[in-house]
């Protein structure tokens, strides 16, 4: 499922840069303004995916910390269950 959704996020991200560059050079706009014009939006990419490196970051770390907690509250709970010897 990680793999899925992986590679349809690469997938994603490559249709995109295609599709502006196929865009882009489809205008009719000098070179230097073109150029200024792509380091643009590649710098505001870049720095959306900075962004969102983050907030999955800190979605991650979230997520563990749930996990400890959930795995300490189980061991817990366990320990707790009386044990029936048979015999």
């Amino acid at each position: 499922m990680k793999n899925d959704f992986g590679q349809s996020l690469i997938f994603f991200i490559a249709g995109a840069i295609l599709g502006g560059v196929a865009v882009s050079l489809s205008t009719p706009v000098t070179g230097r303004r073109m150029r200024r014009a792509l380091r643009s939006k590649i710098d505001d990419c870049s720095d959306r995916l900075t962004e969102a490196k983050q907030d999955l970051r800190n979605l991650g770390g979230d997520l563990l910390q749930q996990g400890e907690h959930l795995a300490r509250s189980a061991g817990k709970a366990i320990h707790r269950i009386p044990l029936r010897v048979t015999g």
